[in-house]
């Protein structure tokens, strides 16, 4: 789904049909959200059934933390090359072919694991419901992290014109959202 959603956003960008821009909005975050919950989720479940040392599942977050925000700086500095090599659109074009291919890589290489493979998905969605209305604290994190994530977005949007307003030398994206992140 993550590789699905993600390739189906980059290319939405090529569009200039605002129901398709939107589209891919959409699709972006479907891909942010299944790419921040489900492969920890895959992690830490594969992790426990293997009954691996937990304090090697904290080590490994961590190093995931810290590989992630090298994968960030490395995507600035790759993008940036990219644009000088074939254009504005091609950053959204290889991250289409690198979500393709790691949506390959993982659905033969890895073990899928189901669950409660008892339980009826409709009760699994009605149990997540129960859990995420149940607890104020819940809804006010999610809607702090709505907030933060918006906020965010805002000034990401809106850096790039502004950089590009005070200066008359072509701006690099890819270190733009290097700095910015």
């Amino acid at each position: 789904l993550f590789a699905a959603a993600q390739a189906g956003a980059c290319a939405a960008t090529h569009s200039t049909d605002v129901r398709t821009l939107l589209l891919g909005r959409v699709l972006s975050g479907v891909a942010a959200s299944v790419l921040h919950s489900s492969f920890e989720a895959w992690f830490v479940t594969e992790h426990k059934n293997e009954a691996l040392p937990e304090e090697w599942l904290h080590e490994t977050l961590g190093w995931m933390a810290y590989v992630r925000s090298l994968g960030a700086l490395m995507g600035g500095l790759l993008a940036t090359s990219v644009v000088s090599r074939w254009g504005f659109m091609a950053p959204f074009d290889a991250a289409a072919a690198m979500a393709l291919a790691s949506g390959a890589i993982v659905n033969f290489r890895w073990r899928e694991n189901f669950g409660d493979k008892q339980a009826a998905p409709l009760a699994n969605l009605a149990q997540a419901w129960v859990a995420l209305t149940s607890d104020a604290r819940t809804a006010l994190l999610g809607a702090t992290q709505a907030a933060f994530e918006g906020a965010s977005a805002l000034v990401f949007l809106s850096w790039i014109p502004a950089v590009e307003a005070t200066t008359s030398v072509d701006v690099p994206h890819g270190i733009v959202f290097l700095v910015s992140s």
